[in-house]
């Protein structure tokens, strides 16, 4: 066996020695619980998400949004005026 075999041989069995218990399965019902919980909260995030994308509550005038979109629309007439 080559200097080279013996290295891949030895990094392959220290591999496996230390990615042992790494990927177990649950072990009892309070992992179950754990990702119980991880999946209710992943999917009231992303169901809040494209509510607010899809239908936005902000309808003030004074709202943050309004006072950029109208300097963007005051900046194009100024840009056409110069014109």
């Amino acid at each position: 066996m080559s200097a080279i075999d013996a290295f891949s041989a030895r990094v392959a069995q220290g591999f496996s020695r230390s990615s042992h218990d790494h990927a177990v399965n649950p072990e009892g019902f309070g992992d179950f619980i754990i990702v119980a919980i991880s999946v209710i909260v992943v999917l009231v995030v992303l169901f809040l998400c494209v509510k607010y994308f899809l239908v936005p509550k902000e309808r003030e005038n004074t709202h943050i949004k309004r006072r950029i979109l109208d300097d963007n629309v005051s900046d194009e007439r100024e840009s056409r005026r110069e014109r």
